[in-house]
């Protein structure tokens, strides 16, 4: 007849071979939800034409470069602008001012 110790043992077990086969179970219920939750994601992704991180980075880098040189050619063509109108109206040059007084002699002689 068994002691029981023995019983109590038997019972530990049995216990402990049950515990073992429900965290067994529940890794392999825990890694099913974990593939139907990362399918029904990307299938998600997929329908509302997602791009992938990797894609949307490349693209953002090419827009922050293209800005960049956009400013600066906006600066180059404003100096050649402002080289191509020259002097404003009503501001003379010191080179034209000299030049009026010269003219201005010449036409009274």
């Amino acid at each position: 007849m068994p002691t029981p110790k023995m019983q109590r043992d038997k019972i530990l077990d049995d216990v402990a071979r049950v515990a073992g086969g429900a965290v067994s179970a529940f890794s392999g219920l825990r890694r099913q939800v974990r593939e139907e939750v990362r399918s029904r994601l990307d299938e998600l992704a997929q329908r509302l034409d997602l791009v992938p991180r990797e894609d949307f980075e490349r693209v953002e880098l090419m827009m922050f470069k293209a800005r960049e040189e956009q400013n600066k050619l906006s600066e180059r063509v404003a100096a050649l602008e402002a080289k191509i109108a020259g002097p404003k109206k009503g501001s003379l040059g010191k080179q034209e001012k000299g030049k009026r007084k010269t003219t201005a002699r010449k036409k009274k002689a």
